[in-house]
């Protein structure tokens, strides 16, 4: 009888290699993952200090501290010196101005105050001498008249020392002074009250045209090539 042959196929496969693939696999995955723990361990370490026996040494936790103090630190000293920036950013902002002396050298002043400088209101065309007329200058009010006694135009702040009523909001009176719309008080062009109606003629009424709180604030003026200048 003949011997029988079987025909070989892909199902006959040898179970030791199945096996030892398997095996060559698992150690494969245990040594990734032992990797990935070195890995974070190393990097815990690098954000905390060393430990000894679990604990960090007194040295350490010192080293640590002033580590710490020392961030703080330069995180103040950044601050003052961005302060610092700041502040000396503003001053170079500021314009210098320079001013001829004596001998013809220049002198350089750095800081500009802005009430000593004069700065053009209008054209004297488009003046009325007949009214009083409001406007604003560096924050603040003001009020412009014609002094005919004098022939100059004249600026007030524009509120009376009476009441603190506006003065713009009154008139020129038939004695050419300012006169206040609220009781009637009037203003020469120095600034001098010149008549209070209700006062008496005598008695201290009579002394209160006189009275340094009865003076309104003047501002000086100026015209030139045709403009005038507060």
């Amino acid at each position: 009888m003949p011997a029988h042959t079987s025909a070989s196929s892909p199902d006959n496969i040898n179970p030791d290699n199945e096996q030892q693939q398997g095996e060559e696999q698992e150690q494969e995955q245990e040594q990734d993952q032992e990797h990935h723990q070195q890995q974070q361990r190393q990097d815990l370490s690098e954000l905390s200090p060393p430990l000894q026996n679990g604990h960090p040494t007194d040295q350490e936790q010192q080293h640590h501290q002033n580590g710490q103090h020392q961030e703080l630190e330069e995180e103040e000293e950044e601050e003052v010196d961005k302060k610092e920036e700041a502040e000396v950013h503003e001053e170079e902002e500021e314009e210098d101005y320079g001013v001829d002396d004596e001998s013809g050298e220049e002198v350089i002043d750095s800081k500009f105050t802005w009430r000593d400088h004069w700065y053009p209101f209008s054209s004297l065309e488009d003046l009325d001498p007949l009214l009083p007329i409001p406007f604003q200058l560096l924050v603040r009010d003001l009020v412009l008249w014609f002094d005919k006694a004098t022939q100059e135009w004249v600026a007030f702040d524009d509120q009376c020392p009476h009441r603190l009523a506006p003065l713009s909001e009154g008139w020129i009176d038939e004695n050419g002074h300012m006169q206040c719309s609220y009781r009637g008080w009037s203003y020469d062009g120095c600034g001098w009250c010149a008549q209070i109606p209700q006062a008496m003629p005598e008695g201290p009424e009579a002394h209160a045209v006189k009275s340094p709180r009865a003076y309104a604030t003047r501002s000086p003026t100026m015209v030139s090539q045709g403009y005038l200048l507060t």
